[in-house]
């Protein structure tokens, strides 16, 4: 598997579950969006699965059946999974003809996803909208930007916080701002990374590679949510719900849930 994004992890380890020797090419840091304590969990996650990570190398050829590397080693291969990232597909719609502005991200649009030439609209990948391009995201545009069509502008694009996840064993899942972010914007917190794979609703799953990091600011609003284990995507939709609509940490703290699930673990997550 060639990158070191979604694509390539969550391939590299279905392979793997299915019995075939997988090794991942790293051009540079994986999955940067998510947070980096994290990932390096996921890291140990994918070694410990048998998967090998080949770091600081491109693919420099393919010859026949192997890889040749900018490292100098050569990789015998059955199959090559090239998941170096996607870019927009907007090569063949002619927009310089019609004076629709665009870059090789996507089109421009406003917060209606109306485009530079009133009556086109542009929605998901093809968007430079503020959205990641995933899923999720392009679905809910799509429906905006349908709307507005047809109804006129009368619905705003809401950049809600929306979980994103990478489908690994274990999941990889976070929802808000890493860490890193809300440091480079000044942006006061708490929170800190929790191991939580002796907690038991980990540990009767055996489940050791379990951690967490719940970001708070200081209105008591979370900030970011971020997961790493078999519930990561579960705990990342209850934080993404209260994100969304603006529920405080400490209302969080004095939910109850049904024990031993995973969201019986939140109360304890905003400890220091």
């Amino acid at each position: 598997c060639i990158g070191g994004g979604y694509i390539s992890f969550e391939f590299a380890h279905l392979a793997r579950i299915a019995g075939a020797d997988v090794t991942i090419v790293l051009r540079s840091d994986p999955l940067k969006q998510f947070e980096s304590e994290l990932v390096d969990v996921l890291l140990d996650a994918t070694r410990a699965l048998g998967i090998s990570i080949i770091k600081e190398a491109e693919v420099v050829a393919y010859e026949e059946d192997s890889l040749r590397l900018s490292n100098g080693d050569v990789l015998k291969t059955d199959v090559v999974l090239n998941a170096t990232g996607r870019v927009a597909s907007i090569d063949q719609l002619g927009l310089e003809a019609i004076g629709v502005s665009h870059n090789e991200k996507g089109i421009h649009v406003n917060a209606y996803l109306q485009s530079s030439v009133e009556h086109i609209y542009a929605a998901g990948d093809v968007a430079v909208s503020g959205n990641p391009a995933l899923t999720p995201f392009a679905g809910t545009e799509g429906r905006l930007a349908a709307d507005n069509m047809l109804e006129g502008n009368n619905r705003k694009l809401e950049l809600l916080p929306v979980p994103s996840v990478v489908f690994t064993a274990p999941n990889l899942a976070l929802v808000g701002e890493t860490e890193a972010a809300l440091k480079k914007a000044g942006i006061p917190y708490r929170g800190r990374l929790i191991d939580t794979s002796s907690w038991q609703t980990n540990a009767r799953i055996k489940d050791s590679f379990a951690r967490a990091k719940v970001l708070v600011g200081e209105d008591d609003q979370v900030l970011g949510a971020h997961f790493i284990g078999v519930n990561a995507a579960e705990l990342a939709n209850y934080f993404s719900f209260a994100m969304q609509h603006r529920i405080p940490s400490t209302s969080m703290q004095q939910t109850g849930f049904a024990y031993p699930t995973p969201a019986s673990d939140i109360a304890s997550l905003f400890e220091d």
